[in-house]
């Protein structure tokens, strides 16, 4: 019978100086939750195809240890900037990886304003660096992310977002994504349903480019509970020879 370790995600201290001027973030991390994200991306929450619920043409290590740096000069303008060990990874400490300072390094410029009879805004621009880990046979990698999403009424945030890396490394060459998503419709002011569409270019020459839709409904069935129904499809799949396939899921999710 198989065994998991404890796994740890995420362990750090935060300091703000000056106000929370500057916010500084030490230990192991989740790069995820730091840079390039968006309001819709949330494969426990909102969209399940990795399109738009992650950022698949972005080479992120697993959690490992690092530093995050933000400078909030303003309410709608924010400078993060960050690296953390390039081999991290949930089941390990990472001590004993750190030190071979193969890093992920990563700065986002951000805006976040908040547009008079619309709502809030975010506009993020990422650029990223990963060293190549020769323990592994990884090259390095770069590239860079443009990420949006502007509430238009305070139900209504279409999002939009795209990335480019330069290598291989990855599965996905070019990533672009755009939807919508819409808060408290039908059945209870905290429902949320979404769909999204997405084009991407594979790294690996010869494979055709994949096109993505997705819709979901998620009902808040009771405080704690959530219950999603979702529909996904892909066409023209890179990896494989059909034209088009379906995928129907279902996800329910209990918080406490």
């Amino acid at each position: 019978m198989g065994e998991t370790p404890v796994q740890v995600s995420q362990l750090f201290w935060r300091q703000g100086f000056l106000d929370s001027l500057f916010v500084f973030d030490l230990g192991k991390l989740d790069p995820t939750n730091y840079y390039s994200t968006n309001v819709w991306s949330s494969d426990r929450q909102f969209f399940m195809n990795a399109a738009f619920s992650t950022a698949p043409a972005i080479a992120y290590p697993g959690s490992g240890l690092g530093l995050n740096a933000r400078f909030n000069p303003t309410t709608w303008l924010y400078l993060s900037a960050g690296f953390q060990d390039q081999q991290g990874s949930e089941s390990r400490a990472g001590f004993n990886t750190f030190g071979d300072l193969d890093l992920f390094t990563v700065a986002e410029l951000g805006f976040t304003p908040r547009i008079a009879g619309m709502g809030p805004g975010n506009y993020r621009a990422t650029f990223w660096h990963a060293d190549a880990v020769p323990s592994e046979s990884e090259r390095s990698d770069q590239g860079f992310a443009l990420s949006i999403d502007q509430a238009i009424t305070p139900q209504v945030v279409p999002f939009a977002r795209y990335e480019y890396n330069d290598t291989d490394l990855l599965k996905v060459h070019q990533l672009a994504a755009a939807g919508i998503g819409l808060h408290g419709h039908f059945f209870s002011e905290e429902d949320v349903c979404g769909i999204g569409f997405s084009w991407g270019q594979p790294s690996k020459s010869g494979l055709r480019d994949q096109y993505a839709a997705e819709a979901f409904y998620r009902v808040q069935v009771t405080h704690t509970d959530q219950f999603s129904v979702g529909y996904q499809l892909i066409l023209d799949p890179s990896n494989s020879g059909e034209d088009a396939v379906g995928v129907l899921w279902l996800r329910f999710r209990i918080l406490f």
